[in-house]
């Protein structure tokens, strides 16, 4: 099968104006725009296992150092 491309919502990042909020009702509004980021960077915490792999990752970074 041939299916479109599709993406996954990670949550790294949600920027919001306060206007949209306050005013809209909304934690959204009407434009949604993408920040592309590789899947091997991304994972979601909801184990221990999960934990230690972000951790990995993190390591193989060099940005932040975890003891």
């Amino acid at each position: 099968q041939k299916l479109p491309q599709t993406y996954w919502q990670t949550g790294t990042y949600d920027l919001i104006r306060r206007d949209t909020i306050m005013k809209k009702n909304s934690m959204s509004g009407k434009v949604i725009l993408p920040i592309l980021i590789e899947n091997n960077l991304s994972i979601d915490i909801d184990d221990l296992s999960a934990f230690q792999k972000a951790s990995e990752i993190l390591n193989t970074l060099n940005c932040i150092k975890i003891p």
